[in-house]
């Protein structure tokens, strides 16, 4: 899939997608990751946010879920189904997860989601 759309996001908050959507199991990994593994993640992210991507859900597609999609496919080599397709109520979301910054800190991985 290829697509010049973005979903710009930390790896913090990837880890939070996954534990909404039941992915336990894979939240420590993108707790891990690198900050050059991110603008991959960005791109495929953005290519999965669309109407026309082939995702496995019976739900509403929303930017969380496009995240999450993405780790899994990153992290498994392929797309399968969600844990979950409802998320987890945010008030059963561990604190550091909760806190989770949503974006890059730093302008210079803002620049690398437009190619910069």
């Amino acid at each position: 899939m290829s697509s010049r759309f973005r979903i710009v996001f930390s790896a913090a908050q990837g880890a939070a997608d996954l534990w909404t959507y039941g992915e336990d199991a894979l939240v420590g990994r993108a707790e891990a990751l690198a900050d050059d593994e991110l603008p991959a993640l960005w791109a495929l992210a953005g290519s999965y946010f669309s109407p026309t991507a082939d995702l496995p859900l019976h739900s509403s597609l929303w930017a969380d879920k496009a995240r999450a999609f993405a780790l899994i496919t990153y992290f498994e080599g392929a797309l399968r189904p969600l844990a979950r397709e409802r998320r987890r109520p945010r008030s059963r979301m561990p604190s550091h997860l909760a806190n989770a910054q949503p974006v890059p800190s730093t302008s210079e991985w803002i620049a690398r989601a437009h190619g910069a």
